[in-house]
């Protein structure tokens, strides 16, 4: 747990003891470096292990799988049977962020399921519950299979697939339910938001308010690493972020953005200037009327979600807006070019 301790501000101190009597309070674990850890839960708390076993019917090993610092950062624990096969995976909500993502998670499962979405498979949800005053989900492990490469003419329709699921709408920008929410999740957090997103957005809006918007669901964070091959499905995993009623087209916006900067190498602010100045490949699937529009939305809400998730206090990756997101949008906004 010593690398959860990096931070010295409150907030970080806070999620590393919030973590830390998860620790306290697992029973026996085992580390993906085989350590074995027993601690002692704490009077009157009942181990996590407990209620897994209560849940799946039988008392799982588990692994802790580590992640980069992040606001939304929670444990993430692998379930392991006696021979060392993964059963599953277990969230277990922290704080009032990561509580609501796992929550948002465990929702998302049911209803992505519900729809079944051609070509695509999303993890079994298998059990959900509070524990010790934390929302915990456990869900099945997806097993990816052969070659793990997907190319864009592949990926396209997964994405425009996934887009459509709960069904499709379009309205001008100006009018668009999307744009009212956007407007209020703003205002609501202007005290961690730099006025320049909301100034930004205003600015579009004046330049493409009449451009069609279609509306729809999207993953949230469909990366490369958060999906797999098994043949020709395509697995996807990690759905704490799934919204309706959001621009068909950010996934494979946010997919290339984010496969550019981490993949690739790219600098933040050089791919998020080639986002708005060139079409976006993987977007080029018929959703928007405007793939530039699209692009520039999407930085704006990603750079929304950053703040309000506060992950520059807790250390995240593009953290900084003013470092790459904030000087991109400020570029010359050519208003022809957000209308085709």
């Amino acid at each position: 747990m010593t690398a959860l301790a990096t931070g010295s501000n409150r907030r970080s101190r806070q999620r590393l003891k919030a973590m830390s009597t998860v620790v306290r309070t697992l029973g026996t674990w085992v580390l993906p470096w085989r350590l074995v850890v027993t601690p002692s839960p704490e009077p009157g708390s009942a181990p996590l292990v407990d209620w897994l076993e209560e849940q799946l019917g039988s008392r799982p090993l588990v692994g802790v799988k580590k992640t980069a610092p992040r606001a939304n950062n929670k444990p993430v624990l692998v379930l392991l049977d006696a021979d060392g096969g993964v059963l599953g995976y277990a969230k277990v909500g922290i704080n009032p962020l990561t509580q609501r993502l796992v929550k948002a998670e465990t929702k998302a499962l049911g209803r992505i399921a519900a729809r079944s979405i051609p070509g695509l498979r999303t993890p079994e949800l298998l059990a959900s519950g509070e524990w010790n005053g934390s929302h915990v989900l456990v869900q099945g492990a997806l097993r990816p299979t052969g070659d793990q490469s997907w190319a864009p003419e592949e990926l396209i329709p997964r994405f425009a697939a996934f887009a459509g699921s709960a069904g499709l709408a379009t309205t001008p920008l100006r009018s668009s339910p999307y744009l009212e929410r956007l407007r209020r999740r703003l205002r609501k957090h202007r005290a961690y938001v730099p006025g320049a997103l909301g100034a930004e957005l205003e600015r579009v809006v004046t330049a493409a308010g009449d451009v069609p918007l279609t509306l729809g669901s999207w993953h949230g964070d469909w990366t490369p690493w958060n999906m797999g091959r098994d043949g020709d499905d395509l697995l996807l995993w990690d759905l704490e972020r799934v919204k309706s009623g959001v621009p068909a087209g950010f996934d494979a916006v946010h997919y290339t953005l984010q496969s550019e900067i981490v993949r690739k190498g790219t600098p933040p602010l050089a791919a998020a200037r080639s986002l708005l100045e060139q079409d976006v490949t993987l977007a080029a699937s018929s959703l928007q009327a405007s793939r530039r529009l699209l692009a520039r939305l999407y930085l704006i809400e990603i750079g929304t979600r950053y703040c309000v998730d506060r992950q520059a206090e807790a250390g995240g990756a593009l953290s900084d807006l003013g470092s790459w997101l904030l000087p991109a949008l400020a570029g010359p906004l050519r208003e022809e070019a957000l209308h085709g």
